[in-house]
């Protein structure tokens, strides 16, 4: 209906919201199909700058129609991840970085080894700060900062980071943007 020229505008209109209203639902209820699955993550080792840069590439086009510049910086180590999860968690983050920022903003993905002997990966963005009155509970579902999100995006990351045997932190402060820690990744002996 919505491509077919002959049919009143008002129809093609209509029809068009339909499916991208229906997109937008499709899109929710993935979104908590995987907050609610569990699984066992199976780990692999994952060659630290070379999976971030695999994720890098996967959102480029999106960081660069926003003019929004996304950077790595990783030590030269190896971690143990599920590489699904890991992606999972790093496209959620990613997203929500990206739609915080405004055209000229940083994001970058940062992989460290600790001094105890794991890896903390961190995502840290530019954009606008978490609100203080929604930090404390951002990671539980259907928490969203943003007008027309669905608050599963964080959710996801905190149960995925939780299943993988991970910690994860935030830190979010006016003018200074957010910062997301996931700790005690394994790297291989």
């Amino acid at each position: 209906i919505a491509d077919i020229q002959k049919n009143p505008s008002a129809a093609r209109e209509k029809a068009q919201e339909i499916m991208e209203q229906a997109d937008v639902t499709t899109a929710r209820l993935g979104d908590f199909l995987s907050y609610a699955r569990q699984r066992d993550p199976d780990p692999v080792e994952l060659v630290g700058i070379q999976f971030l840069e695999h994720m890098k590439m996967l959102v480029a086009d999106d960081f660069r129609n926003a003019e929004v510049t996304l950077d790595v910086e990783s030590d030269d180590i190896s971690i143990m991840a599920d590489k699904d999860m890991l992606s999972q968690i790093l496209l959620n983050l990613l997203v929500n970085s990206l739609k915080s920022c405004s055209a000229g903003g940083e994001v970058k993905m940062i992989l460290r080894k600790t001094f105890r002997g794991s890896a903390r990966l961190a995502v840290t963005d530019t954009g606008t700060d978490i609100p203080p009155e929604i930090l404390s509970k951002i990671f539980k579902p259907y928490i969203s900062r943003r007008a027309g999100g669905c608050g599963m995006g964080l959710a996801i990351v905190k149960r995925l980071a939780e299943q993988s045997g991970w910690t994860i932190e935030l830190k979010s402060k006016p003018n200074f943007g957010t910062k997301i820690f996931i700790n005690d990744i394994k790297i291989p002996r």
